[in-house]
């Protein structure tokens, strides 16, 4: 499959999003949302990897995939883990050695989401790593899943489009009023399934023959990208004057509303590819953010945690303005130095080549671009 730049330009805007909504911008109120598209985009591209192995072969190594997501997910997060120690009493628990070891575990571990869910507050100052437990556990639930109904010949679309419904009826139940009850819709594995699913389902429904041959057929109406595009810009100003923090259950229709969006997006740029809105989202300084973004989430938000408590930056557009460039160098040398280099282990461990990707747009891929998980 080629290589799609336009969803590294969607990873980019959403990870703008996230890194002003952690700033404190105002206008950045809805930057949570970042967390739905990214969710969506994982879903999507995860899916699209197993479907694309499954006709390729006629089989799916869960070995090989798990292999390929540590070594994608870990290196990263490991480095952010070793590099907090020299900022233990900012960023652990309580303040105190001890405490960013219990901090540390429970990033590193994959379990965040859980300590956040269900205790209502983050362990330390690594909470913004409840989204990669969420994903990773997704990971390691969906492709069993999936092998299964593909095993059992079931068709996809209505069971997907099953657990979608179930998980958001969780979302609506777990997002009853009342401050405690927040977290446990917010953060909890099967409460934000139904966004990840959505992009599954999105990814099904562009690999039937039908889908296919219809996407090849009629003109590119190109302004309809842009249509989307407005409509994003009317949820995210919707989040900042319904925010959450005034009405915690406006989720309930803000996340969806964002994910729908994404998934709409998601299905027009697989027909325009780079025309319309998806030139915009083509333009090489957002591909190479994008191709950075897992980077830039891991290490904005200790990096801002750091500044307010060591520089004593409080005003949200400096700190925007000041983390943002340095979050940056952090994540491309992260990218340049860590990260790919452990990606070349990819091919001997599963036996599949890797190709060497260059420090600004990545060639033509064999495979869908991996899956970058944020917030």
């Amino acid at each position: 499959m080629e290589y799609r730049p336009e969803l590294d330009g969607i990873r980019a805007f959403a990870v703008l999003a996230v890194v002003a909504f952690h700033a404190g911008l105002k206008p950045a109120t809805g930057g949570w949302l970042g967390v739905d598209i990214f969710f969506v985009l994982s879903g999507y591209l995860i899916t699209l990897i197993l479907l694309r192995e499954q006709d390729r072969t006629g089989a799916v190594s869960l070995r090989d995939f798990w292999v390929r997501r540590l070594l994608r997910l870990y290196p990263a997060l490991l480095l952010t883990l070793v590099l907090g120690v020299f900022f233990a009493t900012t960023l652990g628990d309580d303040g105190t050695f001890p405490g960013y070891l219990r901090t540390a575990a429970a990033a590193g571990f994959y379990v965040e989401n859980f300590v956040w869910g269900l205790g209502g507050t983050e362990l330390g100052s690594l909470g913004h790593t409840w989204s990669l437990a969420v994903e990773m556990q997704f990971y390691l639930v969906w492709p069993l899943v999936l092998i299964w109904m593909l095993r059992r010949k079931l068709p996809l679309a209505p069971w997907v489009l099953g657990g979608i419904v179930v998980s958001y009826g969780l979302y609506v139940l777990q997002s009853a009023p009342g401050d405690d009850h927040f977290p446990a819709a917010y953060y909890l594995p099967w409460t934000r399934a139904f966004e990840l699913l959505l992009g599954a389902l999105a990814a099904v429904l562009l690999t039937t023959r039908a889908a296919s041959k219809r996407s090849a057929e009629g003109p590119a109406r190109h302004w309809v990208g842009w249509v989307i595009g407005l409509a994003f810009g009317v949820v995210l100003f919707a989040a900042w004057t319904d925010s959450i923090f005034v009405r915690q259950r406006a989720i309930l229709w803000e996340s969806p509303a964002a994910a729908l969006l994404t998934v709409a997006l998601l299905v027009h740029l697989n027909r325009v590819r780079a025309g319309g809105v998806g030139a915009l989202l083509a333009w090489r300084p957002l591909v190479w953010l994008g191709s950075v973004s897992y980077g830039v989430y891991l290490f904005h938000y200790p990096v801002i945690m750091v500044l307010k408590d060591r520089a004593d930056i409080t005003e949200a557009k400096v700190m925007f303005l000041v983390a943002l460039p340095l979050t940056l160098v952090i994540a491309a040398l992260s990218s340049r130095y860590v990260e790919r280099p452990a990606l070349r282990l990819k091919g001997r461990l599963t036996g599949r080549p890797v190709l060497p990707v260059p420090p600004v747009v990545p060639p033509v891929a064999p495979e869908p671009p991996e899956p970058q998980p944020i917030i």
